[in-house]
Protein backbone atom coordinates (compact mmCIF):
# COMPACT_ATOMS: atom_id res chain seq x y z
CA UNK A 1 0.00 0.00 0.00
CA UNK A 2 1.57 3.29 -1.08
CA UNK A 3 0.94 6.56 0.63
CA UNK A 4 0.45 9.73 -1.31
CA UNK A 5 2.63 12.76 -0.61
CA UNK A 6 1.08 15.78 1.10
CA UNK A 7 1.24 17.41 -2.31
CA UNK A 8 2.04 20.86 -3.56
CA UNK A 9 1.03 24.26 -2.25
CA UNK A 10 0.79 27.01 -4.85
CA UNK A 11 2.07 30.52 -4.20
CA UNK A 12 0.45 33.67 -5.60
CA UNK A 13 3.26 34.22 -8.11
CA UNK A 14 2.60 30.76 -9.59
CA UNK A 15 -1.13 31.46 -9.90
CA UNK A 16 -0.54 34.85 -11.53
CA UNK A 17 1.64 33.13 -14.12
CA UNK A 18 -0.93 30.35 -14.46
CA UNK A 19 -3.77 32.78 -15.16
CA UNK A 20 -1.46 34.53 -17.65
CA UNK A 21 -0.96 31.12 -19.32
CA UNK A 22 2.76 30.88 -18.75
CA UNK A 23 4.03 27.59 -20.27
CA UNK A 24 6.08 26.66 -17.18
CA UNK A 25 2.97 26.54 -15.01
CA UNK A 26 1.21 24.27 -17.48
CA UNK A 27 4.26 21.98 -17.63
CA UNK A 28 4.35 21.72 -13.84
CA UNK A 29 0.63 20.96 -13.55
CA UNK A 30 0.76 18.43 -16.38
CA UNK A 31 3.59 16.55 -14.66
CA UNK A 32 2.59 16.91 -11.01
CA UNK A 33 -1.19 16.65 -11.14
CA UNK A 34 -1.71 15.00 -14.51
CA UNK A 35 1.07 12.41 -14.71
CA UNK A 36 1.69 11.81 -11.00
CA UNK A 37 -1.82 12.51 -9.74
CA UNK A 38 -0.40 14.35 -6.73
CA UNK A 39 -2.70 16.64 -4.72
CA UNK A 40 -2.42 20.37 -5.30
CA UNK A 41 -3.70 22.99 -2.88
CA UNK A 42 -4.05 26.74 -2.74
CA UNK A 43 -3.84 28.51 0.61
CA UNK A 44 -6.85 30.67 1.37
CA UNK A 45 -4.30 33.46 1.93
CA UNK A 46 -3.27 33.12 -1.71
CA UNK A 47 -6.92 33.17 -2.81
CA UNK A 48 -7.27 36.43 -0.88
CA UNK A 49 -4.27 37.88 -2.73
CA UNK A 50 -5.70 36.76 -6.07
CA UNK A 51 -9.17 38.17 -5.30
CA UNK A 52 -7.63 41.42 -4.07
CA UNK A 53 -5.60 41.70 -7.25
CA UNK A 54 -8.67 41.19 -9.39
CA UNK A 55 -10.76 43.68 -7.42
CA UNK A 56 -8.05 46.36 -7.61
CA UNK A 57 -7.29 45.88 -11.30
CA UNK A 58 -8.36 48.28 -14.03
CA UNK A 59 -10.27 45.55 -15.84
CA UNK A 60 -13.31 43.59 -14.72
CA UNK A 61 -12.81 41.67 -11.47
CA UNK A 62 -14.62 38.55 -12.76
CA UNK A 63 -14.23 36.56 -9.55
CA UNK A 64 -16.43 33.70 -10.84
CA UNK A 65 -14.03 33.29 -13.78
CA UNK A 66 -11.05 33.08 -11.41
CA UNK A 67 -12.85 30.54 -9.23
CA UNK A 68 -13.66 28.49 -12.33
CA UNK A 69 -10.03 28.56 -13.49
CA UNK A 70 -8.88 27.28 -10.08
CA UNK A 71 -11.62 24.67 -9.53
CA UNK A 72 -9.16 21.77 -9.84
CA UNK A 73 -7.22 22.72 -6.69
CA UNK A 74 -7.98 22.04 -3.03
CA UNK A 75 -7.87 24.87 -0.53
CA UNK A 76 -5.97 24.87 2.73
CA UNK A 77 -6.45 27.29 5.61
CA UNK A 78 -4.11 28.89 8.09
CA UNK A 79 -4.41 27.08 11.42
CA UNK A 80 -2.71 27.48 14.80
CA UNK A 81 0.07 25.04 13.89
CA UNK A 82 0.82 26.92 10.69
CA UNK A 83 0.78 30.14 12.73
CA UNK A 84 3.45 28.78 15.06
CA UNK A 85 5.51 27.56 12.10
CA UNK A 86 5.22 30.98 10.45
CA UNK A 87 6.34 32.72 13.64
CA UNK A 88 9.36 30.42 13.77
CA UNK A 89 10.15 31.16 10.12
CA UNK A 90 9.92 34.90 10.73
CA UNK A 91 12.27 34.59 13.71
CA UNK A 92 14.76 32.56 11.66
CA UNK A 93 14.67 35.02 8.75
CA UNK A 94 14.99 38.03 11.06
CA UNK A 95 18.08 36.50 12.70
CA UNK A 96 19.58 36.07 9.20
CA UNK A 97 18.61 39.62 8.19
CA UNK A 98 16.55 38.13 5.34
CA UNK A 99 12.91 39.01 6.11
CA UNK A 100 10.33 38.53 3.37
CA UNK A 101 6.81 39.98 3.23
CA UNK A 102 4.32 38.87 5.85
CA UNK A 103 1.98 37.01 3.52
CA UNK A 104 4.86 34.92 2.18
CA UNK A 105 5.91 34.05 5.74
CA UNK A 106 2.37 32.80 6.45
CA UNK A 107 2.30 30.77 3.22
CA UNK A 108 5.72 29.29 4.03
CA UNK A 109 4.39 28.41 7.49
CA UNK A 110 1.58 26.39 5.98
CA UNK A 111 3.87 24.59 3.54
CA UNK A 112 6.58 23.76 6.06
CA UNK A 113 4.13 22.65 8.76
CA UNK A 114 2.27 20.36 6.35
CA UNK A 115 5.51 19.21 4.65
CA UNK A 116 4.19 20.29 1.26
CA UNK A 117 6.17 21.28 -1.81
CA UNK A 118 5.82 25.07 -2.16
CA UNK A 119 5.51 25.97 -5.84
CA UNK A 120 6.34 29.52 -6.78
CA UNK A 121 7.44 31.68 -9.70
CA UNK A 122 9.85 33.88 -7.76
CA UNK A 123 12.77 33.53 -5.39
CA UNK A 124 11.09 34.95 -2.29
CA UNK A 125 11.30 31.68 -0.34
CA UNK A 126 14.93 30.80 -1.06
CA UNK A 127 16.17 31.67 2.45
CA UNK A 128 13.50 29.72 4.36
CA UNK A 129 15.22 26.71 5.93
CA UNK A 130 13.70 23.23 5.76
CA UNK A 131 11.18 24.29 3.12
CA UNK A 132 10.85 22.27 -0.09
CA UNK A 133 10.51 24.90 -2.84
CA UNK A 134 10.01 24.47 -6.58
CA UNK A 135 10.42 27.61 -8.71
CA UNK A 136 8.74 27.04 -12.08
CA UNK A 137 10.92 29.72 -13.69
CA UNK A 138 14.18 28.21 -12.45
CA UNK A 139 13.64 24.49 -11.79
CA UNK A 140 12.95 21.72 -14.28
CA UNK A 141 9.92 19.46 -13.95
CA UNK A 142 12.37 16.61 -14.56
CA UNK A 143 13.85 17.37 -11.12
CA UNK A 144 10.57 16.64 -9.34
Amino acid sequence: MSSQSPGALLDTSFLIDYTDRTPETKAFLTEYKGERNEPISIPTLVLYEMYRGRLHSDGPADIPDLDYKLRWANTVGFDRYSALEAAEIESELASQGELINGADILIAGIARRKEMLLVTADGDFSNVKSLDVFDVREDSVDSL
